[in-house]
């Protein structure tokens, strides 16, 4: 058996070794999602053959993320680890399942095992990946509704203040996340997926000081009105974890999200603004700001694993 224990604050240095030398874009590989989503998803993690294997037990269905190793294109040990959580998975009776397998993942799987895996895409989960600078700038035709609800917002209210998200301000934030909270639920009624975005923001800004991503407010007349956070995923690309707003403020969206690029992230080449969840109105606001590309993930099946305690050939 692997070990699988639970993700801990403790664990940030030996994920980050890890996700360090993979320099990967996609977002499952940044240690504050993994930890602010540790108690919605059951994260867990092992370490095999200098390899990280996550797992996430999302709906209490096991599965892991692609291995990370310590060096990269080490074909031997990311073989054998992938050999090790076959073992485990099947003595515990269920059937190996990886998913956020990305283009490049896909391939070394199939190069290694050939005929082993199964792949099927998963479009609720692909990153939406945008050019910062047209993020940061917003100009060109496209995006020119964007500029427009930013000057609109602009012009009811001039005197809107940022305000740096810091480990001594946290109070703050989590008293416009709860009012945010308050107000979705009375459009939208309480849900268990609201309830889990609840937990995970309060556990990132609860632990800022150790995890150390970098956050924006937006202030009108003294309330804080909108809220965001994020950090590099990798050398070249920042990760948008949360963008929280007032909806009856015209423009407030884009606004954080352009203040935010502007302030922190001047160098960055792509913003990733993380998946859709294949939820109709959130896939059409992030396809509204025109994403350069689709970062696409599958899921890959072990053929013949577990399934139902059964072994399927």
């Amino acid at each position: 058996m692997l070990g699988f224990k639970e993700l801990e604050l403790s664990d940030k240095d030996i994920l980050n070794k890890f996700f360090d030398v993979c320099q990967n874009q996609n977002s499952e590989c940044t240690f504050t999602n993994l930890f602010m989503w540790r108690r919605c998803y059951a994260v867990r993690w092992a370490v095999s053959d200098n390899h990280l294997l996550v797992e996430p037990n999302a709906f209490e269905e096991s599965w892991i993320l692609p291995p990370y190793g310590l060096e990269e294109d080490d074909d031997e040990m990311f073989h054998a680890a992938i050999e090790h959580a076959k073992e485990d998975y099947h003595d515990r009776g269920k059937q190996l399942v990886i998913r956020a397998v990305t283009e490049k993942d896909k391939e070394r799987l199939e190069r290694l095992f050939p005929g082993q895996f199964e792949f099927e895409e998963e479009p609720d989960i692909e990153d939406y990946i945008y050019d910062a600078e047209k993020m940061r700038t917003l100009k060109g035709r496209k995006l020119s509704k964007k500029r427009n609800h930013i000057n609109a917002f602009k012009a009811e209210h001039p005197d809107y203040e940022l305000v740096p998200l810091t480990p001594d301000n946290t109070d703050i934030a989590w008293d416009f996340v709860e009012h945010w909270c308050g107000q979705r639920n009375c459009e939208e009624g309480v849900s268990d997926s609201l309830l889990c975005e609840r937990e995970a923001i309060l556990d990132a800004l609860t632990n800022m000081q150790e995890l150390r991503f970098k956050g924006l407010m937006i202030s009108v007349d003294g309330r804080i009105v909108a809220l965001t956070f994020g950090e590099m995923v990798n050398h070249d690309t920042v990760v948008v974890h949360v963008e929280k707003a007032f909806s009856n403020y015209r423009g407030l969206y884009p606004l954080i999200n352009q203040e935010f690029l502007n302030y922190y992230w001047q160098d960055a080449v792509y913003v990733n603004r993380e998946e859709d969840m294949g939820l109709e109105g959130l896939r059409h606001a992030k396809r509204s700001y025109y994403p350069e590309y689709l970062l696409t993930k599958y899921k890959g099946v072990f053929k013949d694993g577990y399934t139902d305690h059964t072994i399927g050939h």
